[in-house]
Formats: structure tokens, C-alpha cells, sequence
């Protein structure tokens, strides 16, 4: 099972509260895999993050 993270100033990071959610495949119903389920606080560490990137 693949347990995605989120990609944040080159780096993979879990959610800021450490909710996930489940990747279902519709074709089988079978689970495939988990996602963060990003807040507020996730979005802003992102937009803090890439607002100093020096990276074009």
C-alpha cells in the first residue's frame, strides 16, 4: 500500500495534524494507498515555504 505525503520545499511532510484519508480504487473498491488530508496550517507552511524559494 502507497502512503502518499505532501511535497513542501523539496521535502515529502506529513499533514500538520496527521490526518490521512484513504485512497479507494472505484474500478474494485480495494484500497490502494493513503493521502494527507492538508488544513489550513498545511496550505500556509507551503505558501511560507515557496514565497522564499530562490527556485524559478
Amino acid at each position: 500500500m502507497e502512503n502518499y505525503r505532501n511535497f513542501v520545499g523539496g521535502e515529502y511532510v506529513d499533514a500538520v495534524d496527521g490526518r490521512r484519508a484513504d485512497l479507494v480504487d472505484p474500478s474494485t473498491g480495494e484500497v490502494f494507498g493513503s493521502a494527507p488530508v492538508s488544513g489550513p496550517e498545511d496550505v500556509d507552511r507551503a505558501l511560507r515555504v515557496a514565497s522564499t524559494s530562490t527556485h524559478a
